[in-house]
């Protein structure tokens, strides 16, 4: 049997990623692997040649971070108490690329993530993280599918 020793759990805190954490931690907690929590900013596009309050756009990304940040670490915590260990990193950028870019980086050997976070509009325009990370990650896979 293959041990994994990094598991990437990128996440955008919705009911689909809950669900891939329950995967990923019984995962860990048989195989004594460590959790990379990931979550990625897609970062705000300012409209340019407008008189609008840039300020007020930079504090959306600052609350963004902060939340982010409070969030991964109630699941970190969760974790901790489960005697797994993990490491909680924020990003921004695209989310594939920075999940692709992530595991590499950190010697990734297991993805798990949700068939889906986002949907509707935003999922129609950016296209499905999950169906990009498949194409584009080394290591296995493990996709969650959810059903609300």
């Amino acid at each position: 049997m293959y041990k994994y020793k990094n598991i990437l759990l990128p996440t955008d805190f919705s009911l689909g990623s809950e669900e891939a954490f329950e995967h990923a931690k019984d995962i860990a907690k048989s195989m004594g692997a460590k959790i990379h929590l990931l979550n990625v900013i897609h970062p705000v596009v300012y409209p340019t040649g407008l008189d609008l309050a840039h300020e007020s756009l930079i504090n959306l990304e600052d609350n963004l971070e902060k939340a982010s940040k409070a969030n991964l670490e109630k699941v970190a915590k969760r974790l901790k108490d489960l005697g797994i260990e993990s490491k909680s990193t924020i990003l921004m950028g695209k989310p594939s690329d920075q999940i692709m870019e992530y595991s590499k980086k950190f010697d990734i050997d297991l993805v798990v993530i949700a068939t889906h976070g986002s949907s509707g509009l935003e999922r129609f325009i950016f296209g499905s993280t999950t169906e990009k990370v498949i194409r584009k990650v080394e290591c296995p896979v493990l996709v969650v599918h959810f059903n609300k």
